[in-house]
């Protein structure tokens, strides 16, 4: 479909525990250099944790996963409604839907909202960046919000993956409403149970507090 930004990376449902990252992990002075600029860049990550790295070629740098050694998630990981009887299947989810608009999408590598977006890439899900202050990310069309998306990328958004502050996120929902999304997924640390609300009642599906990377690495790696 024209204007979807989209990069087959890996072929949906088919899952490998290599995963090639951009270039701006680049072969400079050996193994331990690059091992340490890759360190350096995804320190802090909550989502994401790569245990070491090992080179393809010159300008590509292949991460390792260790299933066990992906996240140590926080006590409050599962909100009281992700546990009652409107908990989403999240396995159902990702597999049934491959088009994520990514809300407050950040260019630096270090951030887990581009790390985040970037396995979801390599996986072969389809990556629509929202951030009204770029027009790139990731190599992709930025977008300044959902209800300004070009007509046949808003048809297309299944999932809107956001990253804003719980304050923020009523809005979003709001537009994830109006343009036809299935699911509203909101990253660890994020809950607005009033919005969620309205979303379900909207019909949309609402997971919080979660991240989808992990999710996808715990359910599928």
């Amino acid at each position: 479909m024209t204007g979807i930004n989209k990069i087959e990376r890996g072929k949906k449902g088919s899952h490998s525990s290599q995963k090639i990252v951009p270039d701006h992990y680049r072969k400079t002075e050996g193994e331990a250099s690059a091992s340490k600029i890759a360190e350096k860049e995804l320190a802090g990550n909550p989502c994401i944790f790569y245990t070491h790295t090992l080179f393809l070629n010159p300008t590509r740098t292949i991460l390792l996963f260790k299933r066990e050694h992906i996240l140590s998630l926080p006590d409050n990981h599962n909100t009281e409604m992700e546990n009652s009887m409107e908990s989403p299947d999240i396995r159902s989810i990702l597999e049934q839907y491959h088009t994520i608009a990514v809300v407050g999408i950040s260019p630096k590598p270090e951030r887990p909202s581009n790390a985040v977006s970037r396995h979801m890439l390599a996986e072969g899900y389809t990556i629509v960046p929202i951030n009204p202050g770029h027009q790139e990310i990731l190599g992709l069309t930025s977008y300044p919000s959902l209800t300004l998306l070009p007509p046949e990328v808003k048809e297309s958004i299944e999932i809107v993956n956001i990253f804003r502050k719980p304050a923020d996120v009523e809005p979003v929902m709001d537009e994830a409403i109006a343009i036809g999304a299935k699911v509203i997924w909101t990253q660890l640390g994020i809950i607005n149970d009033t919005a969620a609300k309205k979303a379900r009642q909207a019909g949309l599906q609402v997971i919080q507090n979660r991240c989808i990377s992990v999710e996808h690495q715990r359910l599928f790696l």
